[in-house]
């Protein structure tokens, strides 16, 4: 197998986690880092944070990940289940003066 046979899978449908209030009014920012593997039907499962940022944000990155859609890998045409890494940017907006 040749690496032209594989192709990873492509993120459809990416909607965004909350920002929890409390995690605002620390001002916490970063990322947070997870593994999970993307099935066959291009579903998000057995996710486990990797690098974690705030237990509200890590919580909120997980269940914003459950809702990932994506184009599952294939190998020589054929669907494939894999471990992907996905990461969420948690970036507070800054004030204008």
């Amino acid at each position: 197998m040749s690496a032209a046979d594989v192709r990873p899978p492509f993120k459809i449908y990416v909607p965004q986690p909350k920002y929890s209030a409390k995690a605002k009014r620390s001002r916490v920012q970063g990322v947070v880092i997870a593994q999970a593997i993307i099935d066959h039907d291009g579903c998000v499962e057995s996710i486990q944070v990797l690098k974690g940022l705030h237990p509200d944000l890590d919580q909120n990155a997980i269940d914003a990940m459950k809702r990932w859609v994506f184009r599952p890998a294939e190998v020589d045409g054929e669907p494939v289940k894999v471990y992907y890494n996905l990461t969420v940017n948690f970036r507070l907006e800054q004030r204008k003066r």
